[in-house]
């Protein structure tokens, strides 16, 4: 479905941003549908970003 660097390029940018956030709050917002990005991410398989999420809870 997705190139490899298509998934690069969204990973780094996750990375990039999460980077940037340094409010709880905005890595827990929920979207119409009551999802997180976590979430999203768990359910279209994008297991490099659902580690940077759950690392990123780490930090926190």
């Amino acid at each position: 479905m997705y190139n490899d660097n298509y998934l690069c390029r969204h990973t780094e940018l996750v990375q990039n941003l999460l980077e940037r956030i340094q409010n709880p709050i905005f890595k827990n917002r929920k979207n119409k549908d009551g999802k997180t990005a976590l979430d999203l991410a768990q359910e279209n398989e994008h297991q490099e970003i659902v580690a940077l999420l759950y690392e990123s809870e780490d930090s926190n």
